[in-house]
């Protein structure tokens, strides 16, 4: 797991390396070499023409581009370089840009039309506002036809804070060096990194402790759930739902198919009875269990039994579904995603849910600060992600702050953040779908710890996959259940 670290962290980080023997230039080059990796990979993968063009800034960003420039150069590109700010006599950057035009590099005055454009103009250390020739030069990039690619942090973005209080670059790509920074996560942040790689050159940040911590691939392989030859279907997984209502029997449906396409073996969904008809043409493999809110004898028979239960999608937010709420609320709180219209109760109602270590809350934004009672904070910040954590910690409970990126929380932990998705997934039902597939991984035997990391990044590279054939704009709930399969055998063939 990757720590996500603040300026003045980054720089201890960095101090602590130079004093144990490496110096800044030796730092440079290492973050020079993975640049000048990943812009060759990306431009031969995508078969583009072998050329890019950098802009630099004064300090140790433009150093860092004019060290990738420099490795670019020697392996047959062409790169020419906008020099926005001019370095000083004598430091690393103007030193890198000596080498650069050794190597018979060009610069220009000439912005380009289309391609690659390395951004590095300003580092993490950038805190001010873009303004004049520098800001007028970052929004005519932003409207060009090329791709974009920042060296550690788009350039205009501040790195502890996530806001652009001028004109910022909006990267198609961000590299960072070793460390993703707080700002890419936060505010406005996450509109300008795009996608986030994080390029490791040997810097530890092990003496750092941190409020934060970044989800990779190689955190959530390890666990998918392991299959037994000789299982039959209630080994395989047993869910429970208690969902739907007049209108919304979709959401139920949404999170009982999800939930069956992520492993589960069976599925039972528990709808009052004059709500069957509304069901019915849903899939065929899911088991209807009708009930009569006047008996609930059934219902509880039903949530004792499961392994795993999801509680809340499309439920409704009337009397009589409160009153079936708090009167099976000790029959499923252990062992349950608690969603929608269940969370809307539990805030509404202000009921101390007591210790929860089994079961996942998965609010969006609105239904967190209704759940913390603050309505003003508009945009995630640091302050309101310490709110969300102390909730989990009083409460004793797990949570996926769903959004893009979503936060990971568990009591005593560092928050996660989990950026794999797609703006598409911003979509009704999507939300049901996460529900399902998270009761369908506490079923096969996640530990709720283990569920709450996985299911959220299935959840995600799903979205990415249904946005990839259907594109942002088009893909649906269930385009991203119909998407699973694929984001199964993509984390199976690593």
């Amino acid at each position: 797991m990757k720590k996500i670290v603040s300026t003045v962290e980054m720089r201890k980080i960095e101090e602590r390396a130079i004093i144990a023997e490496t110096t800044q230039e030796t730092l440079m080059d290492k973050a020079g070499e993975k640049i000048a990796h990943f812009i060759a990979s990306f431009i031969e993968k995508n078969k583009l023409a072998k050329k890019a063009f950098l802009l630099a800034g004064k300090g140790n960003n433009g150093g860092d581009g004019y060290m990738a420039a420099s490795l670019l150069l020697k392996q047959g590109f062409a790169i020419q370089a906008y020099q926005v700010l001019e370095p000083e006599i004598g430091s690393l950057c103007y030193k890198k840009r000596a080498e650069f035009l050794s190597l018979s590099g060009k610069m220009t005055e000439e912005l380009p039309t289309n391609g690659v454009i390395i951004d590095a103009i300003f580092g993490i250390g950038f805190e001010g506002k873009t303004s004049g020739k520098t800001a007028e030069i970052i929004e005519k990039i932003n409207c060009l036809k090329a791709i974009r690619i920042a060296i550690d942090i788009p350039s205009g973005l501040n790195a502890n804070s996530g806001q652009a209080l001028g004109s910022a670059i909006f990267a198609h790509h961000t590299l960072t060096i070793e460390f993703p920074k707080t700002g890419f996560f936060v505010h406005d942040g996450y509109n300008h990194i795009g996608k986030l790689h994080c390029l490791p050159i040997g810097l530890s940040a092990d003496h750092i402790s941190t409020e934060l911590q970044y989800l990779e691939e190689k955190d959530v392989i390890p666990l998918l759930p392991k299959i037994k030859r000789n299982r039959h279907k209630y080994e395989a997984g047993h869910v429970v739902g208690l969902a739907g209502s007049h209108g919304m029997a979709g959401a139920a449906m949404l999170a009982s198919l999800a939930a069956m396409k992520a492993g589960a073996g069976i599925v039972h969904l528990l709808v009052p009875e004059n709500l069957l008809q509304e069901v019915a043409g849903g899939p065929w493999e899911i088991v209807r269990v009708p009930f009569h809110e006047n008996d609930l004898s059934k219902v509880r028979e039903w949530l004792l039994h499961a392994k795993a239960c999801f509680i809340g999608p499309g439920l409704g937010t009337t009397k009589s579904t409160e009153h079936l709420l708090k009167s099976l609320w000790e029959d499923f709180k252990h062992k349950s995603i608690l969603d929608a219209d269940c969370l809307h109760y539990l805030s509404k109602s202000q009921k101390s849910f007591g210790p929860l270590p089994g079961s996942i809350l998965t609010p969006h934004l609105g239904e967190m600060k209704r759940l913390l009672g603050d309505v003003k904070t508009e945009y995630t910040s640091p302050t309101f992600l310490r709110s969300c954590q102390h909730f989990v910690e009083e409460n004793l409970t797990h949570l996926v702050l769903k959004g893009g990126p979503s936060f990971l929380l568990s009591p005593g932990k560092p928050i996660t953040v989990m950026d794999r998705g797609d703006p598409g997934m911003a979509t009704a039902g999507s939300g049901d779908v996460l529900t399902g597939i998270l009761a369908a991984l506490l079923a096969q035997g996640l530990t709720v710890h283990d569920a709450l990391f996985l299911g959220p990044y299935l959840h995600g590279l799903a979205g990415e996959v249904a946005a990839e054939k259907e594109t942002s704009y088009s893909m649906t709930a269930t385009s991203i259940i119909a998407a699973l399969p694929d984001a199964f055998h993509a984390m199976l063939s690593i």
